[in-house]
């Protein structure tokens, strides 16, 4: 699937400005984790760095920052919201990881298929990538999707807004693992609404096979159910993984 397919414009402005205190969270929560390791500045690497909410967070705070997503349009947002990092458009799996102090892929990056490589069994090497770029003690933030997510959940749901309309349509194939949103946006322009339609598709991940394959790198690892003291959503599992044992403690 080609990188056009994800996020485009309407949907890109839509998720900008109403979906991004995830990763503000996670921007607080990668913040507290170099603090207790003492680490005040340094590169970090943002994997699906969507429209740089966390990377101008830590640009704020003195770090350098350098992000990539296969978003166009989240990449132009990007550079405007935080004009002295540096963002590329392009696919995860063959950007070229720097040497770094940390490295995140937050908002279910990890289990998005942006192609056919996007397998549980392609993240070892993705895996062993950042552990050779991470300095000594450096972070790995990053969330998952589990199985189980659709349980529960209306299979359609729409949501309003004074600017936008949406129509969110969620399938879940538990034999294959792996989950379907379809959205329908309807963006208000001037008196009219411009429509726009995105299919995504995820695979559903285990905590514990994803657990394993960080092990099989290298990292030391701690899991947690929160970002900065706020808890992640339902089936979401967040991991604070270091590329050293030194302090895993996540409260």
């Amino acid at each position: 699937m080609s990188e056009s397919s994800f996020y485009q414009s309407p949907l890109a402005r839509v998720h900008n400005q109403s979906y991004g205190q995830h990763a503000r969270l996670a921007a607080q929560e990668l913040l507290r984790q170099l603090g207790k390791q003492g680490h005040q500045q340094g590169l970090i690497v943002g994997l699906g760095c969507g429209s740089g909410i966390l990377e101008e967070a830590m640009s704020r705070e003195g770090y350098d920052v350098l992000g990539v997503d296969y978003s166009t349009a989240l990449i132009g947002i990007a550079r405007q919201r935080c004009p002295q990092g540096q963002f590329h458009v392009g696919a995860l799996m063959d950007f070229e990881i720097p040497p770094c102090l940390a490295v995140t892929a937050v908002g279910e990056v990890l289990n998005y298929r942006f192609d056919e490589r996007h397998q549980l069994e392609n993240l070892l090497p993705l895996f062993e990538r950042i552990y050779r770029s991470l300095q000594p003690g450096g972070i790995f933030l990053f969330d998952i999707i589990e199985p189980g997510i659709a349980d529960g959940t209306p299979p359609v749901r729409l949501l309003e807004n004074e600017h936008w309309d949406m129509a969110l349509n969620f399938s879940e194939d538990k034999n294959a693992a792996t989950l379907q949103r379809e959205i329908t946006l309807y963006l208000k322009e001037g008196a009219l609404y411009r429509k726009s339609k995105e299919v995504h598709r995820l695979n559903l991940y285990r905590k514990e096979a994803v657990q394993q394959l960080l092990e099989q790198a290298g990292f030391a690892v701690a899991t947690t159910s929160s970002f900065a003291g706020q808890a992640l959503r339902r089936h979401h599992v967040g991991f604070v993984v270091k590329s050293k044992q030194i302090n895993l403690n996540t409260t």
